[in-house]
């Protein structure tokens, strides 16, 4: 999927379970009575786990590692791709050793320096909208989430790190923080749109063959794309305009509301952070010259030319049936449907096997379902 959709940055939340440091901690002597201290699966000796461990805390630490030698593979398949990355976990916790450790193992010299250059951004939640001052890091390709680190600074109450009993279970507080904050979101979603402006990606869904179909009539919803942009470029302006050509699309207003960016009173990122991270400019829309729209609207191509509304396959399709004799369009057909029966039989046993190596519950899906992999 990587290889062939090639999009702008990889996110990877490692699950973290066995590697968290709250292991190392006793339990509230109250639920002590009742209940084992959590054990501690791995130190720095033995990031990969205790070699004494066996039953339920083995198999967690084998499919835990599983899972961060695939992170690896996925970080290697970035940086031979140039995909942006970040792998998030708690600030201590051994998962970075880890990581570490099997990247050293790739041998690979090209990955093992670049794997050691992602920028460590370290900040408490409870400054991006999270209810507990938990300390987690990102570890970003350089430039990407470095706006982000900040440390708490003590203006706002923290819910406690409390461990309570649910039933015959205990429940951690460490677990209730494993979702994102909205907040983190918005910002690490807005630090991804200023990763594809630097990148000069365009931001733009895929117009589907519907919509191009009902362009070719004449009719344009609010999700279609512009024929073309009245505005040709975008400005950041410490003072505001009166500039007929310059619309305005936010300005560093104080409150509550986060801005397109962020709002004035968000005071927990750098001073001397890039202004486009933060909201301290108006930002405006240049129109273009009257010259520069006419130019773009003589070089429109009408929206029922054919060869604007129909997709590439449709017109193919069409060509190849109004161009051939009905029985060879039919025989046609007919080798098509046998060819992918034949690529299903060859296929057979190797989605067999592929299926049979994945998890119970995977494959089990999988059967009822009958998805084909390999056949699809």
């Amino acid at each position: 999927m990587l290889k062939q959709v090639r999009p702008l940055a990889v996110h990877l939340g490692l699950p973290c379970g066995t590697c968290s440091r709250a292991r190392e901690k006793a339990l509230p002597k109250h639920l002590q009575r009742d209940h084992n201290d959590p054990k501690p699966l791995r130190d720095a000796q033995h990031l990969l786990g205790f070699p004494e461990l066996s039953g339920a805390d083995k198999t967690k630490v084998e499919q835990a590692n599983m899972l961060y030698e695939f992170g690896v593979k996925v970080l290697l398949l970035c940086f031979q791709l140039g995909i942006l990355v970040a792998v998030e976990n708690p600030t201590r916790s051994w998962l970075w050793g880890i990581l570490t450790l099997l990247v050293l193992q790739t041998g690979n010299q090209q990955f093992v320096p670049w794997f050691a250059a992602l920028k460590k951004v370290d900040f408490h939640a409870c400054m991006h909208g999270s209810e507990r001052d938990k300390k987690t890091r990102l570890l970003a390709s350089s430039g990407l989430y470095d706006s982000l680190a900040v440390e708490c600074d003590g203006q706002h109450a923290h819910k406690p790190w409390h461990i309570t009993l649910k039933g015959r279970h205990l429940e951690f507080a460490t677990a209730l923080e494993a979702e994102y904050p909205r907040l983190l979101c918005q910002r690490m979603a807005q630090c991804l749109v200023h990763a594809a402006e630097d990148a000069n990606v365009q931001l733009e869904a895929q117009i589907k063959s519907a919509q191009h179909a009902r362009h070719a009539w004449g009719t344009q919803t609010s999700h279609s794309k512009p024929l073309f942009s009245q505005f040709k470029d975008f400005v950041h302006l410490e003072k505001a305009t009166t500039s007929p050509s310059h619309v305005l699309l936010a300005s560093p207003i104080t409150g509550d509301q986060p801005t397109e960016m962020q709002n004035e009173a968000d005071q927990q990122y750098k001073p001397d952070a890039n202004p486009k991270r933060v909201r301290r400019m108006f930002k405006y829309k240049v129109q273009s010259d009257p010259d520069e729209f006419l130019q773009q609207a003589k070089q429109l191509k009408h929206p029922k030319d054919p060869q604007m509304a129909l997709p590439a396959v449709l017109k193919e399709a069409i060509v190849h049936v109004l161009s051939h004799d009905p029985l060879d369009v039919a025989k046609h057909r007919l080798q098509v449907v046998l060819a992918v029966h034949r690529q299903a039989q060859a296929c057979k046993e190797q989605e067999r096997a592929l299926k049979g190596a994945m998890e119970p519950m995977v494959s089990s899906v999988l059967r009822t379902k009958n998805i084909a992999l390999l056949t699809w």
